[in-house]
Parts: structure tokens; C-alpha cells; sequence
């Protein structure tokens, strides 16, 4: 994933002790959440995936797509997910003026049945959504965001 696991141990090594010192943030993966849209979805999933020790709950919103996509080979390898809340999501196009494109929904139908072959069940520890007509923007992102956030930290 090129850099990205610098920048994942950044966060988890550096940013966030640095943050305890004065903002009180659990230690807890299952309190600490990560969330990106388009290609900071797929970090962080992988964030999740390298880290589950500080990353237990990933919102992933529309997941771009990454020929020969590492974190999908990792999630493949794997009985099952090291992540304790996932949420991934994506809309059915791409942008207005680009008909023929949609928000690589193959993609997150994929990872969405990968969640549910490893163990992940919906509405619990999972929610996959693919929402028609929705673009790969951030407006539509911020309507499914919601979504994302109740399932990651629930009131319950």
C-alpha cells in the first residue's frame, strides 16, 4: 500500500500518544475508530487490518479500487478479520458528467461478502451498504456517515 503503513504507525505510535497526553482517549481498539472515504477508505482498512491492536473499528466509504489490492489479499488470507466493528459503503455512480462509471460498487460488493465469509455479522459487528444513485463525493459521503458512525459507537 506504498506508504501507508509509515503513516498507520505514525498514528498509532506517535499521533496518539501524543494526543493522550492531554485529551483523555482510551487505550481500548474497541473505543478507537478510524474512517476514510475513497482511497482514506482503503487506509483505513488497512490501518485496521495492520493494527487491530489500536484499530479496532474501521469506517470504510466508498473503498477505491486498487489493481492487485493488498489489504483485499490480506483479508483473503485470513480465517478471520482482526477488526471488531467494520462499516463499508459505496454509491452506485460515479459523478454527474461521468454516466458510465459507477463508485467501484464490484469492489465493495466484494469486500462486503469477504466481511461476511470471515465471520462478520451484519448489523453487529458489520454493516455493508451499497446505496443507489448515490455519487463518490463528499456529499453523498456525508448522508451515509451516519450509518457508519452508529455502528462503529453504538449509544447502546
Amino acid at each position: 500500500m506504498g506508504k501507508a503503513d509509515r503513516y498507520v504507525d505514525f498514528l498509532a505510535d506517535h499521533l496518539l500518544p501524543e494526543l493522550r497526553k492531554t485529551i483523555a482517549i482510551s487505550k481500548d481498539p474497541e473505543d478507537i475508530g478510524i474512517i476514510g472515504a475513497s482511497y482514506g477508505a482503503n487506509c483505513a482498512l488497512y490501518a485496521g487490518m495492520r493494527r487491530p491492536d489500536v484499530f479496532g473499528l474501521v469506517g470504510s466509504l466508498s473503498y477505491a479500487y486498487v489493481p492487485q489490492d493488498p489489504v483485499r489479499k490480506s483479508i483473503c488470507a485470513l480465517r478471520r478479520l482482526p477488526l471488531r466493528r467494520w462499516y463499508t459503503d459505496c454509491g452506485t455512480k460515479w459523478a454527474p458528467d461521468q454516466p458510465q462509471r459507477d463508485d467501484h460498487t464490484g469492489v465493495t460488493k466484494d469486500l462486503i461478502a469477504l466481511a461476511l465469509e470471515k465471520g462478520m455479522v451484519p448489523g453487529r459487528n458489520f454493516l455493508g451498504i451499497v446505496a443507489e444513485g448515490h455519487y463518490h463525493n463528499e456529499l453523498f459521503w456525508r448522508k451515509r456517515i451516519g450509518r457508519c458512525l452508529e455502528l462503529l459507537f453504538p449509544l447502546d
